[in-house]
């Protein structure tokens, strides 16, 4: 669900362009989409925070992936763009 949940947001990032009406309806669509989708990648990162661990809780702990860094990063901008 979460890669289907990518690539929806890849092409939905794909149609905005910067001579769009920003009062349009395309454009206020877009905005609900991604604050859903952002959303769901926030309750993501929450789950796994509680089940690995944020950094203290071995070698499987959320922070010490890579990736999970990598996503840590991509959600934290994404609610840091959306509050301002």
């Amino acid at each position: 669900m979460i890669l289907f949940l990518i690539a929806f947001s890849t092409i939905l990032l794909t149609l905005e362009t910067p001579d769009m009406n920003p009062k349009g309806d395309l454009a206020y669509v877009l905005k609900n989409i991604d604050y859903v989708v952002s959303a769901v990648f926030l309750m993501e990162l929450i789950i796994k925070n509680i089940v690995y661990g944020y950094i203290v809780n071995g070698s499987g702990s959320y922070m010490r992936d890579a990736w999970n860094i990598l996503d840590f990063t991509i959600v934290c901008i994404s609610i840091i763009s959306i509050v301002l």
